[in-house]
């Protein structure tokens, strides 16, 4: 059975954590997709990176999530979560003090929970979306409730 999108990035993160030369790679192939953007070769070299064991095993419905092909380009809270997942962990092995072995690079699946949320699989019990929190209050304006 195909894994969840999710299980498949925490994977890869534990694969990266034990290969720096993978983890650069990674990094490299992260900041290509952001600079060329959705759609672009590196984009969907980058997405497809989390296959499932590279065996092929990521659901279409899946793949199409990753790149955005889903109609679900426009969600907000759906493309902040392929942002994170590509910027995650960009800088890989490229920035003084960001290391795949414990440095203060952010988790690969760090704001990437519930990309699953509508697919066949679904979230994880966990890792359901949050709910919207709805417009922001109003600033207090000066003076009020003194």
């Amino acid at each position: 059975m195909p894994k969840r999108i999710i299980e498949l990035v925490r994977e890869k993160e534990e694969q990266l954590n034990n290969d720096p030369i993978a983890l650069e790679v990674f990094g490299r192939l992260a900041a290509a997709a952001v600079n060329q953007g959705r759609g672009s070769q590196p984009w969907i070299a980058f997405m497809s990176q989390f296959v499932d064991g590279g065996g092929g095993n990521l659901s279409s419905a899946q793949l199409r999530r990753l790149l955005a092909t889903d109609d679900t380009l426009g969600n907000e809270t759906l493309d902040r979560k392929r942002a994170y997942l590509l910027s995650n962990r960009m800088c890989a092995g490229l920035s003084p003090g960001v290391t795949g072995t414990g440095g203060p690079a952010l988790p690969l699946d760090f704001q990437v929970n519930s990309i699953d949320d509508t697919l066949e699989f679904g979230c994880l019990a966990d890792e359901q979306p949050n709910p919207d929190p709805g417009p922001e209050p109003a600033a207090n304006p000066a003076g009020a409730g003194d």
